[in-house]
């Protein structure tokens, strides 16, 4: 995908310094429920902000592996850091996502739910061009006829 959108972007606008935005992507194998594997995974974690998206649903029984590493990431964070998890708004995940960040120690906001649609202005026609040369369709909604979409909690680490 990343070299047809650059093929595209290069068609379009010329070289690099001229397009409206820039592609960056790596890949690092990170079991996360082998996080005590990395040599320096204080300073591997040590942030202000950590993005869990849709990971706490992906989770089958080793849970408690993966809540030393969430364990680890608290430690290694500054006061004041923000936890966010997004992930399928049902029951066991949400149970799970709320147990991972009481457990490493963080103050938890309200859950908040949402099941709707891509905003008016991201239109799926406007991707056309690459639906087409990647043959799949982006979703745009969440949720259906479930009533049950995504949700999110934040954790904070106490100051």
């Amino acid at each position: 995908m990343e070299a047809e959108i650059n093929r595209i972007l290069k068609e379009t606008y010329g070289q690099f310094p001229r397009y409206p935005f820039s592609l960056c992507k790596t890949f690092v194998p990170f079991d996360m429920t082998e996080g005590g594997s990395y040599c320096n995974l204080t300073h591997l974690l040590k942030h202000d902000l950590y993005f869990m998206n849709y990971v706490v649903s992906e989770i089958f029984g080793d849970r408690e592996r993966f809540q030393d590493l969430v364990k680890a990431c608290a430690a290694a964070s500054s006061k004041g850091s923000k936890f966010l998890i997004v992930d399928r708004d049902q029951d066991r995940v949400i149970q799970n996502a709320t147990t991972l960040l009481r457990d490493a120690g963080l103050e938890l906001s309200e859950v908040r739910k949402n099941c709707s649609n891509m905003d008016g202005d991201e239109r799926s026609e406007v991707l056309e061009p690459y639906i087409s040369r990647i043959n799949r369709r982006p979703r745009v909604q969440w949720g259906g006829g479930t009533g049950r979409g995504a949700f999110f909690i934040v954790g904070t680490k106490p100051s």
